[in-house]
Order: C-alpha cells, then structure tokens, then sequence
C-alpha cells in the first residue's frame, strides 16, 4: 500500500467519524440518548479502525513474506 493510498484511507476514515457525529450532533434527541448514541458511535468507529489496521497489517506482512521469497 503506497502513501497516497495510506493518506486516502485516513482521510476517508476521518470524514465518516465526522459525518457520524455531526449527523448526531444534529439529530434531535435528548441528552442522555444523544450521550448513549455517540458512546455506541465511538465504539463501532474504533471497531472498524481496529479492522482497517489488522487488515494492513496482514497486507503488510504477506508483502513482506513474498517479497523475502523473492529475494531467496
């Protein structure tokens, strides 16, 4: 994965934690909902990032084994 690939998947991530918590920023709830929503929000956000980067760090590492192969 090159950097400009790297910079995009940052970039996408940052835009759709933004756009969830200014869509419930907005949505009309009351406090307690709107703590319990954002709470929820935040955990499934970490989730999929801690999915992204195992994902990368598979990636990575079967680039690495193929490239070690390769130069055997």
């Amino acid at each position: 994965m090159n950097s400009q690939n790297k910079h995009l998947l940052v970039a996408l991530l940052c835009g759709a934690a933004a756009g969830a918590a200014l869509g419930v920023l907005f949505a009309p709830s009351s406090g307690s909902d709107l703590r319990k929503t954002v709470a929820d929000d935040a955990l499934g956000i970490k989730r999929k990032f801690s999915e992204k980067i195992k994902d990368v760090v598979d990636l990575v590492s079967q680039v690495n084994e193929s490239l070690r192969s390769k130069t055997t």
